[in-house]
């Protein structure tokens, strides 16, 4: 049975916002993003967001909702579609396909377009909100939009289209808020939707793989499950580091980010895991700082062998003024921490 929930009827940034808070009852980021203004991220409704509206009007970009799944599509190659129209029209049908598979689930999608060549399509799967571990939550986010893209994920010379499936899936990364306007100035509005009125489920398919991939990542020789072991294991200087109380601290950022990425080197995490972990720090401890790049994170994982001890940590800590934290840690200089 399809119905209204109210999500369509908005017709404002702000009625969105409001919108999501009363939904979800929980604090999310917000930020104003254009290509001549870039704000902090900040928590909706705070003093810090009513200072951006105060000063800029608006805000422009919000954070993923738990349930959430984004699907971008790109239209590529110019030579190929020289019309816009004809480019938005192609990125249409693709959304339209694949919102016809998340029907076949009956998950709400919406498809909107902010004034550009492609689309994005926003579905929301209920169930995904049981799912405490955020961690897991994101690696069945992503198998999800590979699973209702399939066809469309690879980018390839003949076709002159893709869906995107490589940014983070993770709750902290921030997208273009609907009703507003987006980087460029165009505004993002709704173009079609399906709603239903039982909450949706994880696909039985995709949920199967996940957990048939636990339990062969917990089963490898020598790889600890960080998933299940991080609370009995972790030192108290890594939990310090990736707490959102680390971004007060001003200096050692890049030490400490490679700290981290030897850490999660130990724990047996590929360098494709480790750079999304690093982005989704970057993100939501460090509020997207610019000195730690991109490109900086991605050589630095290549040049990290796992090594980095307790002493050169231990020699930060002091630097930084909180070495006290050593003397809780109960790890015994777990696996070169």
């Amino acid at each position: 049975m399809i119905f209204l929930s109210g999500y369509v009827e908005l017709k404002t940034w702000y009625s969105t916002l409001d919108y999501f808070y009363k939904k979800y009852g929980y604090d999310f980021k917000v930020q104003l993003l254009t290509d001549s203004k870039k704000t902090k991220w900040v928590f909706y409704g705070t003093d810090d967001y009513l200072d951006i509206i105060k000063k800029y009007d608006f805000v422009n970009q919000r954070q993923r909702m738990v349930d959430e799944l984004i699907f971008d599509i790109d239209i590529d190659f110019g030579k190929f579609i020289t019309f816009k129209n004809e480019k938005s029209l192609l990125a249409e049908k693709i959304g339209r396909i694949i919102c016809n598979r998340l029907n076949k689930d009956k998950i709400n999608n919406y498809y909107y377009n902010s004034g550009g060549d492609g689309g994005h399509i926003h579905a929301f799967v209920d169930e995904l909100k049981e799912i405490p571990n955020t961690l897991y939550r994101s690696e069945i986010k992503k198998m999800l939009i590979s699973y209702y893209s399939k066809g469309f994920l690879v980018k390839k010379k003949d076709l002159p289209y893709h869906v995107c499936n490589t940014g983070s899936c993770s709750d902290n990364a921030l997208i273009c808020l609907e009703n507003s306007l987006s980087r460029k100035g165009k505004l993002k509005k709704l173009i079609f939707y399906n709603e239903y009125e039982e909450p949706s489920k994880i696909n039985k398919e995709v949920y199967n793989k996940f957990n048939e991939n636990i339990i062969e990542k917990a089963n490898k020789p020598k790889v600890l499950n960080y998933l299940e072991k991080q609370n009995k294991t972790k030192p108290p200087c890594i939990i310090f580091f990736e707490m959102e109380d680390f971004k007060a601290i001003q200096d050692g950022r890049k030490r400490v980010a490679f700290i981290l990425i030897s850490y999660y080197k130990k724990l047996g995490l590929s360098d494709d895991e480790i750079y999304s972990k690093l982005i989704d720090w970057k993100h939501s401890v460090l509020n997207e700082y610019d000195n730690i790049q991109d490109f900086w994170i991605k050589s630095a994982i290549s040049s990290n062998k796992g090594t980095v001890g307790c002493r050169y940590k231990k020699e930060i800590l002091t630097e930084l003024g909180i070495s006290n934290i050593c003397k809780e840690c109960k790890v015994n200089h777990f696996v070169g921490v």
